[in-house]
């Protein structure tokens, strides 16, 4: 992935966890301010996974997690309940906005690369 990935146009990856608490390695893609595109291998040989699959997730980077966890924090404070709504609905606006968009335009680039090494029919 790394000699054939197009930097120009579909940014630099690095490779590890998006946040501190998550479970494993993937090849992160910047999406958004608070957002990344996660790419992860999948081998087969499982019940229901036949095929080897790549899944491409989006997900918070470690800003968003923590600006998620600080905002579901209970309060008595009227106006921080407000700002905590806020923030919440503007994050959600931009998962489902600006960095699906990125996930699907990252997907295109990735599915050409595999069709372009034989991988795909």
């Amino acid at each position: 992935m790394k000699i054939h990935w197009d930097t120009l146009h579909y940014n630099n990856f690095t490779v590890g966890k998006p946040t501190s608490l998550a479970a494993g390695q993937a090849v992160i893609l910047p999406a958004t301010a608070r957002h990344v595109v996660l790419v992860v291998p999948h081998s087969a040989g499982e019940l229901f996974n036949r095929k080897d699959k790549i899944i491409l997730s989006v997900t918070e980077n470690q800003e968003g997690f923590e600006e998620s966890l600080i905002s579901s924090l209970v309060t008595s404070n009227a106006l921080t309940g407000v700002w905590s709504i806020q923030k919440t609905m503007s994050i959600h606006k931009e998962r489902k906005g600006p960095a699906e968009e990125a996930l699907l335009r990252y997907t295109e680039h990735l599915r050409t690369l595999l069709k372009n090494e034989g991988y795909l029919d």
